[in-house]
């Protein structure tokens, strides 16, 4: 099945989203500065949180640093502005005493902060243009960071950050700008920011009015991609089914629903909705009444 898969990394600190959940208060949003917004209810695409269904229609909110699907919070707040590592460490840091290959992010995200900041000036040679950063540059920093005895592996994502695979099991996107003073490539950390978070809001948007499957991850952000209507019922069908986990697994891997981590948690946490189970079922009916019309054009043409 061809699938467009879209990667969502905000280019931002850590924002874990299932894992150690944090509580936020009213101020870490940052309302007044970055403001609220609200989508219009949406009935296409279908959302999965968890391995679950969340019924739709969906309703995309950005509030200050945030973005909700259906009041379920999916991007967290970034530390702004006061938080952030301000100053180029002249000396390289030295690897964080007390670690194990059970530490957290939050144990190692100041680390990654001072350590770009240390190889910063070498990256970009006086400028501060992110898109100058190529992954021949970025290998030290990689490196460097794969050292930690709670890293079990480090994927660089273009030239925008790193996706980090800790032993524990937790997964987490980093970004450089997160580890920058007030300003990259001429524009402040304010403007950065709404930009992003502007982005982040458009483009669920744009996700759901597609009709696309989102899913969110253990690690930041969500993956979104078209599904034919075939293999999408296939699939709600071996959900639904009496099989167990493995055998469901084996068979959403079979009709290369999405990559094996989510279609296993698709499959052990999946809870029965009838919801779902119709939208699927008139979405296929639909799919396939329109290619019948289209054999019968092509025949009388």
């Amino acid at each position: 099945m061809k699938k467009l898969v879209v990667i969502c990394l905000m280019l931002v600190c850590c924002l874990r989203l299932f894992a150690n959940e944090k509580k936020y208060t009213e101020k870490d949003f940052h309302v007044n500065v970055f403001g609220k917004k609200e989508s219009k209810p949406i009935n296409s695409g279908f959302f999965f949180w968890k391995g679950r269904y969340i019924n739709a229609p969906y309703i995309v909110k950005k509030i200050g640093l945030s973005i909700y699907i259906n009041d379920i919070i999916i991007i967290k707040p970034v530390p702004y502005p006061d938080r952030i590592q301000r100053n180029f460490p002249k000396k390289k840091p030295e690897l964080p005493q007390g670690l194990t290959n059970q530490s957290e992010p939050d144990d190692i995200i100041p680390f990654m902060n001072d350590t770009f900041n240390f190889y910063f000036p070498n990256f970009f040679k006086n400028q501060q243009d992110v898109s100058k950063l190529t992954p021949d540059k970025l290998k030290i920093y990689v490196s460097r960071i794969s050292e930690l005895p709670c890293v079990k592996k480090v994927i660089l994502a273009d030239n925008a950050g790193v996706a980090v695979h800790l032993y524990n099991g937790e997964k987490f996107s980093y970004s450089w700008i997160a580890s920058l003073h007030d300003r990259s490539g001429g524009k402040s950390r304010k403007e950065i920011l709404k930009e992003l978070y502007n982005n982040q809001y458009n483009q669920k948007i744009k996700d759901f009015t597609e009709g696309k499957v989102v899913m969110e991850t253990n690690s930041l952000g969500d993956v979104s991609f078209n599904c034919l209507p075939d293999i999408l019922r296939q699939v709600v069908q071996a959900l639904n089914s009496n099989k167990n986990v493995a055998e469901k697994v084996t068979e959403l891997n079979t009709l290369n629903f999405a990559d094996e981590d989510l279609n296993k948690q698709l499959a052990e946490n999946y809870q029965f909705s009838e919801q779902l189970t119709k939208r699927v079922d008139a979405l296929y009916k639909k799919w396939e009444k329109d290619n019948l019309l289209q054999k019968e054009t092509k025949k009388k043409d």
